[in-house]
């Protein structure tokens, strides 16, 4: 049986001037935004006035707090499972992160495909959504690794994952997992995955 992954999904989907969404405790999915116009964000105690074609995936809890306030605004949206969890990782697609891609048309294209599916009754319908899904996320990956992004740590951060990387090397006989390594700095393993590999240059477990 194909598990279904894809909640809810819109393309161009447009907003008045004064849109805000405001979820403190986030949702229990997946939500990933597509900003085709600038928005500000409230991230990590952050604000953040971002570029066009802005995206952002908030894990499952995440607070979610965005708005724009003097401009109508278009963007593409969509809640998927948490068991998306192991695809967001293999693809080293980064959680809780203002992103920008090499190219972004593709998510309009394949986000008007999804939402016609979705909404309709045609036979292999989640076959054909969860097809969509995964070509969504390697394309998004592509794109997005294509111009080798980079992070800002802070120190603290920085110094968090010294830690971790000393106490796996020096421990190997443990076999760690991405998920046991990120508990110990307390992010999310694909969060995790994206600052050990910015912060040394090469992935945990390559490491």
């Amino acid at each position: 049986m194909i598990q279904k992954k894809i909640i809810s999904v819109k393309h161009d989907y447009p907003e008045r001037a004064g849109f805000i969404i405001n979820r403190p405790f986030g949702r229990t999915d997946y939500t990933f935004l597509h900003f085709e116009e600038k928005i500000t964000v409230e991230l990590e105690g952050q604000t953040i006035i971002t570029e066009p074609n802005a995206c952002i995936l908030f894990s499952p809890k995440m607070p979610q707090f965005f708005y724009s306030k003097n401009k109508d605004i278009t963007h593409n949206w969509m809640h998927f499972t948490p068991d998306a969890a192991d695809l967001i990782l293999k693809y080293e697609i980064p959680e809780n992160r203002i992103m920008y891609l090499k190219d972004s048309k593709f998510i309009s294209r394949l986000f008007y495909k999804m939402e016609i599916e979705l909404n309709s009754n045609n036979p292999f319908k989640e076959e054909l959504l969860n097809s969509y899904f995964n070509e969504f996320l390697i394309r998004f990956s592509r794109s997005f690794h294509a111009q080798k992004p980079t992070f800002t740590l802070t120190s603290g951060e920085m110094a968090r994952l010294q830690n971790v990387r000393k106490t796996a090397l020096s421990t190997p006989e443990e076999n760690w997992s991405i998920e046991e390594l990120a508990k110990l700095v307390n992010l999310s393993p694909s969060r995790f995955h994206a600052l050990y590999k910015a912060a040394f240059g090469i992935s945990p477990l390559k490491d």
